[in-house]
């Protein structure tokens, strides 16, 4: 991809991200940005999976509240360089946006999917 098709790609990435901190649901909220996260790598085959407060919460309808986002991937160093370019300031694991929770990424490296996890889809 071209640098500008990338920095397009980035704008209009920002401005989705942007638009979740609007959703009413208070789940959704939390997870569209990783879904919008997932999409926007996907034709790198790069993988984000959430885990932990949100994924409970998520399971129990919302009667457990998380208060970040925790979450796996198979290329940290890449999800970081999308994340600062989003907008998104890192200190250490955790990338804080002014509008969204924090993402926190986890130190373990998704090598391969398995069973053990459960794909859903939010808003198409």
């Amino acid at each position: 991809m071209s640098r500008a098709r990338q920095i397009k790609a980035i704008g209009e990435l920002k401005k989705k991200l942007q638009a979740c901190s609007k959703e009413k649901d208070p789940t959704l909220r939390k997870l569209l940005p990783i879904g919008l996260l997932n999409s926007f790598l996907a034709k790198e085959k790069v993988v984000l999976i959430v885990y932990g407060g949100t994924a409970i919460e998520y399971y129990l309808s919302g009667s457990h509240s998380a208060n970040d986002i925790d979450v796996l991937c198979s290329n940290p160093d890449r999800v970081t360089e999308v994340l600062c370019s989003a907008g998104f300031r890192r200190e250490g694991e955790v990338f804080w946006h002014t509008d969204l929770l924090p993402i926190q990424l986890a130190d373990e490296v998704i090598e391969r999917l398995d069973h053990r996890h459960t794909v859903i889809s939010i808003k198409g």
